[in-house]
């Protein structure tokens, strides 16, 4: 299994050098609360409450929206998600 993840890893390594992906996770960003997700027919929300918070607050995707459009696209290469899917969506018939 720990081999399985590792290929994993690199794998996706790879996928986000060859498109410019950037990931800049922390895992200490987030701990000890629970993250909250609701999906919606065309939307979905993700909310994280600290355990120490009484409210939780609406994670922010990097574009700054509060909300992610909950679609899949395809390409000849690629498979779309998010953003991406959305505007192949509106440009394709």
């Amino acid at each position: 299994m720990d081999a399985e993840w590792d290929d994993y890893q690199w794998q996706l390594a790879q996928y986000e050098k060859q498109h410019g992906v950037v990931t800049n996770v922390n895992s200490s960003k987030y701990p000890g609360g629970t993250l909250a997700v609701d999906v919606g027919t065309m939307h979905m929300v993700f909310a994280y409450k600290k355990l120490q918070d009484k409210k939780a607050e609406i994670v922010v995707t990097r574009q700054g929206a509060r909300y992610s459009f909950c679609g899949i696209g395809t390409t000849q290469e690629d498979v779309l998600v998010g953003q991406g899917a959305m505007e192949q969506y509106f440009e394709l018939p």
